[in-house]
């Protein structure tokens, strides 16, 4: 919240009030140990001194937010602080320093195949370049630029294609959408229907209260057992009032699930599958292409799955509400369930039943580590048998994760950045982690912390 009203007065360009906010945002992300936000913030900051003419203070902050995007795995945040910072050297006249931090940023995209980000940095190295005397070199980032937009315009073509084939679907379900149309109208009727039935019984009680308090006046002495006897009917009726609320927010609540469940339905089984066959059609295309050909097109393959990985990402976060309202045995359940193929669950779950011990932000933290598991066992090939424990004892919990596939050892999977946002987690909660390869093809990822 902090950081969003900063984020609206740098908006109205009221930059001293925005540098306020986020310099208290900046010391409460500090408190909860949300590296993340303190990354985010500093880069705002950064923002705020360089529009302001203090550029030396901007590149301050944007360096500490690179040593913290580094730090955590966010290889393009941290790409761009020293995109942002080359830019800064450069509006300073500092040709040298800025080249170097502009290909800094080069280099990290390209690792890390983010090709979305690479045009606008390409520019403004070779603009960097050019203002240098390297006009050769200038020409050759030029070219490069062009290459990757002219690649990404085929994607962008691609995505076109699908969203005409979606319209075409929605059109042919148009009637089904009337109808559900209707079918919300209806319930917002008998909603209403039900507001005003309960409005009408509380004005009832409250003049049937009012006819009690002068009947015990007037005869105190004498009613006191028929006081009573309406006494304890107006409690039953305030218990039947109670009730029916409660049964009300119920289902309004089992509504929510109910919707949640279908977004996520659609998106995993409906969008996931057909970026799924795309996918499988570029394997069969490859076997025809030329080598020369073969390396766009691992290109175009990476940003499919990059797809495919970001529609699954969306299915999974749908669960934090049911996280947030029933807690982390429940999440689970709902992420085997969203993950499901053919009534098949991806992984099992064993968990004990009674009430866990630990705080929210404990649980939606263990939902994370076990959520980026899930991940790594769906990546590999063949799929990892997955098997989730959760045990608690007084003062420690305890969740674990067995992964068996013939391939999988210690090594491999230490050495993964799923591994390392994984012990970023459990460091957070203060715990500990422990890789033990059970038997050939089987590893068990074990994890506690104390209960807060």
């Amino acid at each position: 919240l902090t950081f969003n009203i900063g984020v609206s007065f740098y908006s109205d360009d009221d930059h001293e009030t925005a540098i306020k906010y986020w310099q208290r945002c900046l010391s409460l992300a500090k408190e909860i140990n949300d590296l993340e936000m303190e990354g985010a913030t500093l880069t705002a900051l950064s923002s705020s001194y360089n529009t302001i003419g203090k550029s030396d203070i901007a590149k301050k902050y944007i360096y500490r937010a690179s040593l913290i995007f580094k730090k955590i795995g966010l290889f393009e945040d941290w790409a761009y602080c020293f995109y942002y910072l080359g830019s800064i050297e450069r509006s300073l006249g500092n040709k040298k320093s800025a080249i170097k931090n502009l290909k800094r940023a080069v280099s990290i995209f390209e690792e890390n195949n983010l090709l979305l980000s690479l045009p606008e940095t390409y520019q403004e190295l070779a603009k960097a370049l050019a203002d240098d005397g390297n006009y050769k070199e200038s020409l050759l980032y030029l070219e490069k630029n062009q290459s990757v937009r002219d690649s990404l315009f085929s994607i962008n073509q691609t995505n076109q294609i699908d969203s005409l084939r979606e319209k075409y679907v929605a059109e042919i379900r148009e009637d089904d959408i009337q109808k559900l149309t209707t079918l919300n109208q209806i319930k917002a009727i008998e909603s209403k229907a039900k507001s005003t039935q309960r409005n009408l019984i509380l004005v009832a009680c409250l003049c049937l209260l009012l006819m009690v308090g002068l009947l015990y006046k007037l005869n105190k002495q004498k009613n006191r057992g028929i006081i009573f006897q309406k006494d304890l009917a107006f409690q039953k009726i305030d218990l039947l009032l109670k009730e029916e609320e409660i049964k009300i927010l119920g289902g309004k609540l089992e509504g929510q699930d109910q919707e949640r469940q279908r977004i996520s339905t659609d998106l995993h089984d409906r969008l996931g599958s057909l970026l799924g066959t795309i996918f499988l059609r570029f394997e069969a295309i490859k076997e025809r292409l030329s080598e020369d050909q073969k390396p766009e097109l691992d290109k175009t393959r990476n940003l499919l799955n990059s797809a495919l990985e970001e529609v699954r990402g969306i299915s999974h976060r749908l669960t934090s509400k049911v996280l947030n309202t029933f807690g982390l045995v429940a999440a689970l359940t709902d992420l085997q369930k969203s993950l499901s193929t053919g009534g098949k669950p991806l992984f099992s779950i064993s968990a004990s039943t009674t009430p866990l011990l630990i705080s929210k932000t404990q649980q939606l933290e263990v939902f994370k580590t076990l959520q980026e598991i899930v991940r790594y066992s769906q990546k590999l090939n063949p799929i990892a048998e997955l098997n989730i424990m959760i045990e608690q004892a007084p003062e420690r919990f305890l969740w674990s994760a067995e992964l068996t596939q013939k391939k999988i050892t210690k090594s491999d999977f230490s050495s993964t950045e799923a591994f390392k946002r994984i012990k970023f987690r459990v460091d957070k909660l203060k715990g500990e982690m422990v890789l033990t390869e059970v038997a050939s093809g089987k590893l068990l990822v074990k994890m506690e912390c104390e209960v807060a």
